[in-house]
């Protein structure tokens, strides 16, 4: 089994806060990340294929096989303020997981047409990232704590 991965870079507003609660209760859920009024981010979000490699290519997909559903993902995410103008947030507040969630509903449900989906990963920066893996119930919510002398 083969793995391959191919990434776009997106920037957009999102926040923490969800405005069916109260300020206390929000801050007790999002402790330092709460914002009313949002916050900007640079993300890079991943999509990963699984497969076997064609015995004719010896590739797992074509060259830019995933490019239209990377280049969807930045189309839905990049330059927008999500809780305001994606309806999908109407609901949902845009935590790394519910962006990533909302990735998997509105593109990678429609499988790439070749190979297999195997894990979407949407990436804050080095220290948060959020990954699916298809068809296995495990989301994973990923957090490197940095060592160095400012902490």
């Amino acid at each position: 089994m083969f793995f391959r991965s191919d990434a776009t870079r997106v920037s957009l507003a999102y926040r923490y806060h969800n405005p069916s609660w109260d300020l206390e209760f929000n801050q007790s859920i999002y402790g330092e990340d709460h914002n009313v009024e949002g916050i900007g981010a640079n993300m890079t979000v991943w999509l990963e294929v699984k497969g076997e490699k064609d015995p004719k290519t010896k590739l797992v997909l074509p060259e830019g096989s995933l490019e239209p559903y990377l280049r969807e993902a930045k189309q839905l995410l990049d330059h927008r303020c999500l809780f305001e103008v994606e309806p999908w947030f109407a609901t949902q507040v845009p935590t790394l997981e519910n962006i990533a969630e909302f990735l998997r509903e509105k593109i990678w449900l429609k499988a790439p047409p070749a190979g297999q989906w195997s894990r979407l990963v949407v990436e804050e920066n080095e220290a948060w990232r959020v990954e699916i893996y298809n068809g296995h119930k495990l989301t994973r919510l990923t957090r490197f704590f940095n060592q160095g002398p400012w902490r």
